[in-house]
């Protein structure tokens, strides 16, 4: 059964809602709705939002046991996470530096983001 998301008002919606299924669209705003496609179980709420950017879905953590790389920091479907202060994103496996964002991108998630607050 795929799991589908609001990116507008975070409602999670499961494909036994045959409206869903055929249309892709939410029910409270009107929204299209996009697929959640992580490997782990994630639990949106009021601490947690997504965010579509450059071709990539990050979903950011306000609190979570883990705060490496950073509070607030975002996962993506890759098994990766991003420091929303540098940029930087890890392995969740290995915590290796793996890659960059580019700083036009990542102010664009920082932007978007309303858990995210300028030091």
């Amino acid at each position: 059964m795929t799991r589908y998301i609001c990116p507008k008002c975070n409602d999670e919606f499961k494909t036994c809602s045959l409206e869903i299924l055929y249309t892709r669209i939410c029910f409270k705003c009107g929204n299209k709705v996009i697929p959640i496609q992580f490997e782990y179980p994630i639990k949106y709420s009021k601490v947690k939002e997504i965010i579509k950017e450059g071709g990539e879905i990050w979903v950011v953590h306000k609190y979570d046991k883990d705060s490496w790389p950073s509070n607030p920091h975002a996962h993506n479907e890759n098994k990766e996470k991003l420091n929303l202060y540098t940029g930087d994103v890890y392995s969740i496996l290995t915590k290796e530096l793996t890659r960059k964002i580019k700083p036009k991108i990542l102010a664009k998630i920082q932007k978007k983001s309303k858990h995210f607050k300028k030091i």
